[in-house]
């Protein structure tokens, strides 16, 4: 399979640790991962998308959890105590 490359510019980009966006940036992404993060021009890629400013979040996931849902079978979960669902709980 050929390798695929794209070029996100002109991104806003969230610094996710530091927790600000540190402004317009090229991002290469190679093979769905990041390869190159600059503020001037980076080398050609198989396709360029001019994001415009938008924010782009890189790591960013879905991390929520409903730690009350011990079970995926709310017909059972609804019979459970609450004394037993925050026991259950708190292992996540």
């Amino acid at each position: 399979m050929k390798p695929t490359s794209l070029i996100l510019k002109n991104a806003n980009l969230l610094d996710t640790r530091a927790g600000n966006i540190v402004g317009k940036r090229n991002i290469r992404i190679e093979d769905g991962i990041i390869s190159e993060i600059s503020a001037g021009s980076t080398k050609p890629a198989d396709e360029t998308l001019d994001v415009d400013g938008k924010v782009v979040m890189p790591g960013l996931c879905d991390a929520h959890v409903h730690v009350v849902a011990a079970t995926a079978s709310f017909p059972d979960l609804i019979t459970w105590s609450p004394s037993y669902v925050a026991a259950r709980s708190g292992r996540f």
